[in-house]
Order: C-alpha cells, then sequence, then structure tokens
C-alpha cells in the first residue's frame, strides 16, 4: 500500500527537506500552508503521517490534532514549530532548534518507511508490493506478477548492482528441483521490464550482463 504524508505548514525549507529526504521512494507528500486548507486535504487523502505546524493563523496544529482524534483518525502525526508548548511527538521531546525538529521529521519517514519495509519495495517512484503480488510503477499503473516474477525481484532487490548468475536465479526461486530453461527467466525479467522500464529494449534498471547473468540498478544505470 502506498503511504502518504501530509504537511500542514507554511515553511518551504521544511517542505524541500522533506521532498528531498523522500526522493526514489515510493511516498507521496501532500503540502498545504494553512489550517483549513491542510484539513480539507487530510478529509480528501487520509494520510499515514501528519506534519503539523503548531503556530499555525487560525487552528493551530493542537486544534488540527483534537479535530483528527474526535474523528478517531489513526494517522501518526509530528509536531513543528513549538515555540510555547512542550509536547510530543511519537514518544520524542520536541526540540525548538530549526535542525533538530528537521531531524524528528526523518525520524517519523523511517519509521513509517521501516513499518512496511518486510512487504515493500520502493525504487525510483515504483513500487513492488510482495504481500499481494503487485507492482505498481511511477505512471500509477498497476499489474499483478507471477510467484515467479515475485521472487526474481526481490533476489535482484536484495543484491542491487550485483551480478546476478542465472544459476542463482535458478537455485533461489525454483526451489523445487524443477528448473525452466533460460529462455523462461528472461521472458519473466522481460515483464519486469515492461512493467518499469522507459524503453524495455534498452533497459536501465534490469540489465544483462552478456553470457553472466543479471544486474539490478535501483536508480537506474549510471553511464
Amino acid at each position: 500500500m502506498l503511504h502518504t504524508i501530509l504537511l500542514i505548514s507554511k515553511h518551504k525549507s521544511i517542505k524541500e527537506k522533506i521532498i528531498h529526504y523522500l526522493d526514489n521512494t515510493s511516498i507521496r507528500l501532500e503540502q498545504a500552508p494553512t489550517a483549513a486548507q491542510g484539513l480539507a486535504l487530510w478529509q480528501n487523502t487520509k494520510p499515514n503521517l501528519v506534519i503539523l505546524d503548531i503556530n499555525l493563523s487560525q487552528l493551530n496544529g493542537l486544534d488540527i490534532c483534537q479535530i483528527m482524534k474526535e474523528e478517531n483518525d489513526q494517522s501518526k502525526v509530528l509536531f513543528i514549530n513549538s515555540e510555547k508548548h512542550k509536547i510530543q511527538a511519537i514518544s520524542n521531546n520536541i526540540n525548538h532548534k530549526n535542525e533538530q525538529e528537521i531531524q524528528l521529521i526523518i525520524n517519523g519517514i523511517e519509521n513509517l518507511l521501516a513499518s512496511s519495509s518486510k512487504h515493500e519495495y520502493s525504487f525510483d517512484g515504483h513500487l513492488v508490493d510482495y504481500k499481494n503480488y503487485k507492482a505498481i510503477n511511477k505512471n500509477k499503473l498497476e499489474q499483478y506478477l507471477s510467484e515467479h516474477e515475485i521472487g526474481i525481484f526481490r533476489l535482484f532487490a536484495s543484491k542491487p548492482k550485483q551480478l546476478i548468475k542465472r544459476e542463482e536465479i535458478l537455485e533461489t526461486v525454483w526451489q523445487d528441483g524443477i528448473y525452466p530453461s533460460s529462455l523462461s527467466i528472461e521472458r519473466k525479467v522481460n515483464k519486469l521490464r515492461e512493467i518499469f522500464e522507459t524503453n524495455p529494449n534498452k533497459p536501465q534498471y534490469f540489465c544483462s550482463i552478456l553470457g553472466k547473468g543479471y544486474k539490478f540498478n535501483p536508480k537506474g544505470r549510471q553511464e
């Protein structure tokens, strides 16, 4: 499942740092500069994590959090820019210095990523959902994968930028001792290319190493 973070703050520097941190992940960032816009986005997007500015005009962050609680919302909440209130965010005390506030945000995002890392793998805007055998590319197109296709991808993801020989694919993915031909492996790798590559004939992620095997480049092949 794709995760969504909602940032309700007028500070552009905070947004820019979070965008940079989230680069090459599947997490979507929604941003609102005012409390009213933030509440509207919260109702429409149902985010997993809400980052609240405690010093918003009109309603402040605590007011918004109270509204969320009254609606029995289950989103995690991080507070930033607390100048007059001593509060907590995911069991961490807020520090008033900007860089430490940013680090708290990053810690929260890392917690969110860790909660799904066993069942998902994201790379360069793409996502593979191991649990539901589903691939979602950066254009949000979804396609189901077979058990062997998921197995091949998991092997690739476990060894980024390393040579993976065909023999290793057979031993890892086909554990029943009934091995397919090299052509069958190539077809399944081509399926991954068709889903994720901009040009499957010139792969940047799932690269063939002539006569040896494959190499997976999560950020695309660096020429």
